[in-house]
């Protein structure tokens, strides 16, 4: 994709806090043993911010559910917010959830902004001249410009992104199908903000 000079890519970022902080806490309630607050980075979602585009990424603690589990606990990342609008009859969205979500993250850039420390995050980027991005596999680089994936965060924005070392067949299985998916959303997407205005 071809952008213009002035697009600040390590400065603009797509928030995907709310599905970690699904998968922290949906899982820690699951294993009753660490917080959610114990799982914040080493569990995370890659890939994009809706439904089958959110791939949980378990690293270690895949082995602590059983098939069924884990798919139940995939599902219940990936369609979190239909699960809130039901409780509400349709009358709401996961308000609460997205202010939490939105705090974190903002915490985290003013962290890195103010205090000038780098700091660990997650979000959806364009994926175009960022540190990193030539160490990411070709399947994704291919298919896709922009991609959720762990990244540095410091004053100046996006340091790096990687793509996590450990990722499982299923993690790879779910990257597939979030890939086809994202590629269609992301050209809705582009079509919008290009295409006529009236």
């Amino acid at each position: 994709m071809l952008l213009s000079a002035s697009f600040p890519t390590r400065k603009v970022f797509g928030i995907t806090t709310l599905d970690n902080l699904r998968l922290e806490q949906f899982l820690s309630c699951h294993l009753q043993t660490v917080t959610a607050a114990d799982l914040l980075g080493d569990v995370f979602t890659i890939g994009g911010h809706s439904g089958e585009t959110i791939v949980p990424v378990l690293h270690s603690w895949t082995h602590n559910l059983t098939e069924d589990e884990y798919k139940a606990l995939v599902h219940r990342v990936q369609f979190g917010g239909d699960e809130v609008v039901k409780a509400k009859n349709g009358k709401g969205s996961a308000t609460l959830s997205m202010a939490t979500a939105a705090y974190r993250f903002v915490s985290n850039l003013l962290t890195a902004i103010v205090d000038g420390v780098v700091v660990d995050e997650v979000s959806f980027v364009n994926l175009y001249t960022l540190n990193g991005v030539d160490k990411l596999p070709s399947f994704i680089t291919s298919e896709v410009d922009y991609f959720s994936l762990p990244l540095k965060l410091s004053k100046d924005g996006i340091d790096s992104v990687s793509f996590p070392h450990d990722i499982n067949q299923l993690e790879f299985s779910m990257i597939d199908v979030a890939l086809k998916k994202l590629k269609g959303d992301i050209a809705k997407g582009v079509n919008l903000v290009s295409g006529p205005k009236l």
